[in-house]
């Protein structure tokens, strides 16, 4: 086994550890396993796109650059680049799925975003535009987005309790499958938003 395929595992490992599961085992830990904190989890998928970040550089640690490289080429993704970016078991945010992708593209080119993603959902039907009791607007899935796998749901953080948009396993694969087609709906013009 060499280098690369040590990483390879090593992601699988800590990304089974991030969903509370045994990665020997597959079994599920129980709930007042480390496994099941949330500081760990978001450690664990902290280290797993690391992980995905040196993976997709053909497993080379690079140094950090030594300025932030301006984003002025248009967002363009390989199908091969797609590929390699598995969806994850447990249902994932719009904008975790997101920075999986913007882990496969140059730092000179600009990112797709939150708002990239939702826009075209809510272009093919399956997300429409709410506002919140403070006034807030805010993206929930449709009854055809809820049947292709995007919910809405309240989550915790370290600041408290917020809704946000998960996706299934499914729907992960719906959205990278038609990441290209997110990128051809950006227009340049009217978006300064660089993800």
């Amino acid at each position: 086994m060499n280098e690369l395929d040590t990483m390879k595992r090593a992601r699988m490992y800590l990304a089974m550890m991030a969903e509370g599961k045994n990665p020997l085992t597959g079994e599920e830990e129980p709930d007042g396993s480390i496994l099941n904190q949330a500081r760990i989890i978001r450690c664990l998928y902290y280290v797993t796109g690391v992980l995905d970040k040196v993976i997709a550089n053909g497993g080379e640690v690079s140094a950090a650059p030594a300025k932030k490289t301006k984003r002025t080429k248009p967002f363009e993704i390989t199908d091969e680049q797609l590929d390699g970016i598995p969806a994850e078991p447990k249902p994932v945010s719009i904008s975790a799925l997101l920075q999986k992708v913007n882990n496969c593209i140059p730092e000179d080119m600009k990112k797709l975003s939150y708002k990239h993603a939702v826009c075209w959902l809510a272009s093919q039907g399956l997300m429409e535009e709410h506002e919140n009791d403070q006034g807030r607007k805010t993206f929930r899935p449709t009854a055809a987005g809820k049947a292709a796998g995007i919910t809405w749901e309240q989550m915790q953080s370290q600041h408290g309790p917020y809704w946000g948009t998960l996706l299934s396993v499914d729907a992960q694969i719906a959205l990278l499958m038609h990441i290209p087609d997110i990128a051809d709906s950006i227009d340049d013009k009217n978006d300064d938003n660089e993800g």
